[in-house]
């Protein structure tokens, strides 16, 4: 996620910070612990977003409330019927 994204818009990877969130909330988001991570626990999610892509979204908890996206890739669109 770069500074640069302001509102919801897309950034270069064509997924907006909003819509990457969204995948957080998809009862059927398969989600693991990253082994990979270093000293901060972070977590790999795949989901459908809000707009019906499948996203893959890396993010740690900052706070009892906050989570940091550190990363979003994706962006296909379901198959019309399986949202």
């Amino acid at each position: 996620m770069g500074s640069a994204e302001v509102g919801g818009e897309p950034t270069r990877t064509g997924v907006s910070f909003a819509e990457a969130v969204s995948v957080l909330e998809d009862d059927f988001a398969l989600t693991r612990e990253d082994p990979a991570a270093g000293d901060e626990p972070r977590f790999v999610t795949l989901g459908l977003s809000n707009l019906g892509s499948l996203l893959v979204v890396v993010y740690a908890y900052r706070e009892p409330d906050a989570i940091r996206v550190i990363s979003r890739l994706g962006g296909e669109q379901a198959p019309e019927g399986h949202l």
